[in-house]
């Protein structure tokens, strides 16, 4: 069992308690900050569990390349995401990158140069505006 929920299971014996004769203030405040712990736990699994759904078509992308359209995924989608998403650093961003660049060229030869310098570029764009992925839905085909 994990430290969260052995935490709630106390707070549920402690409200049993206090709330088993009368509904005193001290009984409504454990009742309150059960319904917060619930309501922590309610909302932390729900975005843990949809986050990696919403974003795993990027890391699908990632891994075949782009027949066409490389540039465009790249400044809209693949540098915010690692960026600002993934919270890589400059490097590590560049080196994904990379690796998408080397996957279209490998897999649909689409290898025409895409210059170190507009990667970085691009890179400290995103990271100084803070800008978020574009959503699959909202791509234009």
């Amino acid at each position: 069992m994990s430290r969260g929920s052995e935490d709630l299971d106390e707070l549920v014996k402690s409200i049993e308690k206090l709330c088993s004769e009368d509904l005193s203030s001290e009984c409504v405040e454990k009742i309150d900050l059960f319904l917060e712990n619930m309501k922590k736990n309610i909302f932390s699994r729900k975005k843990i569990s949809s986050e990696p759904k919403r974003r795993e078509w990027i890391e699908k992308v990632i891994s075949r390349g782009l027949r066409d359209g490389r540039k465009r995924f790249i400044l809209k989608v693949l540098s915010p995401y690692l960026v600002n998403v993934l919270k890589l650093s400059d490097e590590e961003a560049f080196e994904r990158i990379r690796e998408f660049i080397d996957n279209s060229c490998r897999n649909h030869g689409n290898c025409e140069k895409i210059y170190e310098s507009w990667i970085r570029g691009d890179l400290r764009r995103v990271r100084s505006k803070g800008i978020k992925p574009a959503k699959l839905e909202s791509l234009d085909d």
